[in-house]
Order: C-alpha cells, then structure tokens, then sequence
C-alpha cells in the first residue's frame, strides 16, 4: 500500500478559517464577496496548504507502458482549479489518471506525485476542461451512472456528461516478451429532468431529445456535425441547441 502523505497539522486560526469556509458552503444564500475573500484568507494562512496535500505517494507506472499514456490528454501537469475537502483551491497542476480515476498533484517540494482521495473531491478543471463526481448511490438507484468523473461537456437545462476511462491491456512478443499498452474507451450521458440517459449515437440522442426531434435533425445536417467522429463538439453542439429551442432563445 502506498504511504500516506500528510503535511503538519494546522495552527487554531486556520481551523477557524475552515470552519468558516464550511458554515458558507452550507448557506446556498451565502455572500459570493464573503466567501471569495474567506477562502482567500484561508489560503495565505496555509503555507503550504496542508489541506490539499493529503493523500497517498502515486508510484508513476508509465515507464512500463510499450504504447500510450494513462493520463487524461497528455503527461504534462496543467494547472485547474479543484474542490477538496470542501475547500477550493486555484491554479493547481494536476494530472487525471484514467486508469486508477484519480486526481494526481506534485507534493510542495515537487519531489513526489501525490494521488488525491477521490471521496475528497467534488470536482475540478484542468485547463478548459470540467469535470464532476457523480456518486452511484446518491442517483435513487439509477444504474446506468458508475461513481466515478466526468467530464461536462456542456451544462445547461441539459448536462452532456463524458466518461473517458483507460485500461492497461497485455500482449505477448516473441521477441520481447509480455507488452504492456493503453487502451480507452469513451461513453456519453445526457442528464435531462433529473434523469440519466446514455447517447452514444445519433439515433439515441434523438430518442432523448425527442421533443425537438425534427428540428435538431435539420441542425445536425445544416450545421455538418460528426456525431460519429466528433462527438465531444457534437454532442455539446446539439445539447446547447436543445436549450434554445426550449427556452426560446434560438428559432429552428
């Protein structure tokens, strides 16, 4: 088992900071000034921030790896934000490992890489890209959606959501022996009413979205979308295109 990776504890003031950051969290009336400057004061009075670098020593594996990467897009940490433990926290570099489902940070010292305890985290970005937790349990039984995160590709009256998960499949050379290589896979989701519907293909989406059926039909063809090739853009295209029909805002 990898060691656990927790920096000192922290002075009164900070718990009090904390605390306070939580009571804001849990008023939805809360002042946005109020919080943004709470967080801020949180923030300075951890140095480092101990509440983010809390979690277990990632042991990186790629070396072992003959073709591809497991991280979502590239190896390469980008800076996001990420909502741990309840605490927001900006411009952090994060990697997403894909076949683990797991957010991964550099420790204060950029020595070790540190993986995340996914129960911590509500959500995050990395670069332009968002990302949410959706947790089985909480879908009233709905059992299509596996706990893990997705990606948002769009969010309004709709929420086109992406689960990209990558695995580490074995083959075996007769020169070099067991190889080791990524292999993915993609899956779409649309959250209309509360409810949870999978689309991974033109004549799902439309089943979903049936409503408005004819008129996103003449979207997709005037618009040229490739809702087999191109789905990340697609499928957010026709789900923005959706809510402005309903809401009136855009006219077929």
């Amino acid at each position: 088992m990898s060691p656990k990776l927790t920096l000192p504890g922290a002075t009164l003031i900070i718990v009090m900071i904390s605390g306070c950051l939580r009571s804001y969290a849990q008023q939805p009336a809360a002042d946005p000034a109020a919080v943004y400057n709470a967080v801020q004061l949180y923030h300075k009075a951890l140095n480092p921030e101990t509440g983010l670098y809390n979690g277990s020593q990632y042991l990186d594996y790629t070396f072992k790896l003959k073709e591809g990467i497991p991280f979502f897009r590239s190896a390469t940490f980008t800076e996001g934000a990420i909502m741990y433990d309840g605490v927001l926290y900006e411009k952090v570099p994060m990697l997403l490992d894909l076949v683990i489902g797991s957010v991964i940070i550099k420790d204060p010292a950029a020595i070790f890489w540190i993986q995340l305890i996914n129960e911590k985290v509500s959500w995050f970005t990395i670069g332009e890209n968002s990302f949410v937790k959706i947790v089985a349990d909480s879908l009233s039984g709905n059992s299509i959606m596996r706990t893990g995160f997705y990606q948002e590709l769009y969010k309004g009256k709709l929420t086109m959501l992406k689960r990209h998960t990558k695995t580490v499949q074995e083959k075996i050379d007769q020169l070099d022996g067991v190889q080791r290589y990524i292999d993915d896979s993609r899956s779409y989701y649309i959250k209309k009413d509360e409810q949870y519907y999978a689309v991974n293909s033109k004549a799902t989406l439309l089943k979903v979205l049936k409503d408005k059926k004819s008129e996103i039909s003449q979207y997709i063809r005037k618009q040229k979308l490739d809702l087999r090739n191109d789905k990340d853009h697609a499928f957010a295209a026709v789900a923005a295109y959706y809510d402005g029909l309903v809401s009136g805002a855009v006219q077929p």
